[in-house]
């Protein structure tokens, strides 16, 4: 999943760069533009790439997928069509944040409800509490990205108005998160991989807690170097820091989450949960957006009309974002002790004899990685 991350990131980087840059500088049609150009070329490597997968991509049953279902319709068209259907109450939903809202909270209600009675009627003990520790990580994802997007809102208003970029624009600051990733990716994966062949691989509730320290210490520096700032301009480094704690936050937290709800969750139900934890994703995003338009600042033609009065909203609202996550991160990582036997052996590893033999054990080693 660190690996995974780092292609998305890849991407991530570019696109903050590139994207933002020609939005800025030639109008947002040229942005958007080429972010639709990439997707197109995603789409084209994926098609490509397909034979390189060697059966493991296809439906396992493709014969249900050419079933008729709808007159000349098979299944596989029916998907199709719904997913193009689809674009319309997106299309509509993003032009009505209210409405998204009251979705959010009713299909909160409706996951969680559906998930008590799962544990209640369908769960033993092992299971019950395996997906118990499931839910304590979501609630933490929740907590963790309502701070964490904050970059596309209050932090990137921020860049623009009260950091001294020099040659870089606000928008391509939103390109530090990814850059760090393909920075420290490839070192997370070495270590969890390092930690996962000597069986010492850390309780994810004490991981998600470093995680939530980390990203609330990203708002706190910047609040601790205020007095760095020049005409209520902090220098550009000290955003930078900020990223970089979120981002190893990010990889403490969000590629360990993936696996852990893979892990944890019952077999029968292991994509739903999966659409709970990215559900929690967008509560996230949309407690983070009311945060953001709460610490916003009057301003005429986008222009700020009290640098000194911005500047001290945002120091104020870093300040109180910041303390949160660290007390947070305390609770997770006071609870990791309590919660940590709810895995059940769920992340146990056996160590990789050394050196692995690609004839003999190469299916068993290829499970184990």
């Amino acid at each position: 999943f660190t690996l995974y991350y780092y292609g998305i990131n890849l991407g991530a980087f570019w696109a903050a760069v590139l994207c933002g840059w020609l939005g800025q500088s030639f109008g947002w049609w040229a942005g958007f533009g080429l972010a639709g150009i990439g997707m197109a070329a995603g789409w084209i490597v994926f098609m490509l790439g397909k034979p390189l997968l060697e059966g493991k991509g296809e439906p396992p049953n493709p014969e249900l997928l050419k079933r008729k279902v709808a007159g000349p319709l098979d299944r596989e068209w029916l998907i199709y069509l719904g997913g193009i259907l689809g674009v319309i109450p997106v299309w509509f939903l993003v032009q009505r944040n209210d409405i998204v809202g009251v979705a959010l909270i009713a299909s909160t209600i409706a996951a969680l409800l559906f998930v008590v009675w799962f544990l209640i009627a369908q769960c033993d003990k092992i299971e019950r509490e395996r997906m118990m520790l499931a839910l304590v990580l979501i609630f933490g994802s929740v907590v963790f990205f309502t701070l964490f997007e904050q970059a596309g809102t209050s932090l990137n208003l921020f860049a623009a108005r009260n950091v001294d970029l020099g040659p870089v624009t606000a928008g391509q600051t939103q390109s530090f998160n990814a850059g760090f990733i393909l920075i420290f990716a490839p070192i997370f994966a070495a270590l969890w991989a390092w930690l996962g062949r000597r069986g010492r691989n850390l309780d994810p509730t004490l991981t998600f807690g470093l995680g939530l320290i980390q990203v609330g210490l990203g708002f706190l520096v910047v609040v601790w170097g205020q007095a760095l700032a020049v005409d209520y301009r902090m220098p550009l480094f000290m955003l930078a820091l900020l990223y970089l704690l979120h981002t190893t936050g990010e990889l403490f937290l969000s590629p360990v989450g993936l696996s852990q709800i893979t892990k944890l969750s019952v077999a029968k139900v292991v994509s739903f949960m999966m659409a709970v934890w990215f559900l929690s994703s967008s509560i996230a995003q949309y407690v983070g957006g009311i945060i953001a338009g709460a610490m916003g600042t009057d301003t005429v033609g986008g222009q700020v009309l009290d640098p000194a009065a911005a500047f001290a909203t945002s120091m104020d609202g870093f300040n109180k974002l910041g303390w949160a996550g660290v007390a947070c991160g305390v609770v997770f990582v006071a609870l990791s002790f309590v919660v940590k036997h709810w895995a059940h052996g769920a992340n146990d590893t056996t160590p990789v004899e050394d050196p692995p033999s690609p004839t003999v054990d190469g299916e068993r080693q290829a499970a184990r990685l």
